[in-house]
This record gives C-alpha cells, structure tokens and sequence, in this order.
C-alpha cells in the first residue's frame, strides 16, 4: 500500500459573536436527533460518510466500543436527511472545561457539491454551543 501524508486540521471557536446567525428557512433538509443507541447506524454513517477520506480509526472498533461510546450522554448524533434519506450527519461530544467537539461531520458522496455542507456545518456549531459549549 502507497505511503500516506495524513494532515489533521483543528478548528476552535471560543467566541460566539463571530458564529454566523442561522437565517436559512429551508436548508434542503430535515435535521434529526438520533435518541436510540444504534452502534449499526452510527457505524454505517461513519462508513459511507468517510470512506472517500480514509477515515480508519474507528473501523476496528467492536459493537461493543461503538454501545459505550454512543451510550455516553455526553454524546449525540445529529442526522440530516432529504426525503427521508440520510445525507450527512455530524457528532457531538461535551468535554470537560466547557468544550464541544464536533468529533465527526461530513455529508455522503452523493450529495457534495449540492451546498448541503455549508449549512449542515453551521448546524453542527449552533448544536455545540446548545449543549453549553464555549469551546
């Protein structure tokens, strides 16, 4: 297998003011709260979301590691979808300190480049600071 230059980017908001206000009526979407533990469909997200970018960390993970990591209540998973299919979805985590981080985001291949990934993005920053984060 061919050698791989792997860069991770890092992007921290510690300031609300310059978080864009969510003025889109109709983003093309319906944006959902999955409430039930499902490491199946959170599994499939993370798979059909990041397969184009090589995402592997989690692809070794046990149904096991996927239950506790989804089981923790400081974890949530948002889904996006257009005509009751999934197009995107993006995880949340809270961390100590007053953090969110937006663990996972990205839209399936399908649907990039239709300006889905814009909004689904300011989506997932207004969540994180729902949940408290200031960070």
């Amino acid at each position: 297998m061919p050698e791989l230059n792997v860069h991770v980017w890092h992007l921290e908001i510690t300031d609300a003011s310059i978080i864009p206000a969510q003025i889109c009526i109709d983003p093309g979407y319906e944006l959902k709260k999955v409430d039930a533990v499902l490491p199946e469909f959170n599994r499939f997200l993370y798979i059909a979301v990041g397969s184009k970018w090589q995402w592997y960390m989690r692809l070794s993970w046990t149904y096991d590691e996927w239950q506790q990591f989804l089981s923790k209540p400081t974890t949530e998973t948002w889904v996006a979808y257009r005509n009751g299919t999934p197009i995107g979805y993006f995880e949340l985590e809270c961390q100590p300190g007053q953090s969110t981080e937006i663990c996972y985001f990205g839209l399936l291949p399908d649907f990039i480049g239709m300006g889905f990934g814009k909004k689904l993005l300011e989506d997932a920053i207004h969540k994180a600071w729902q949940l408290g984060g200031r960070r």
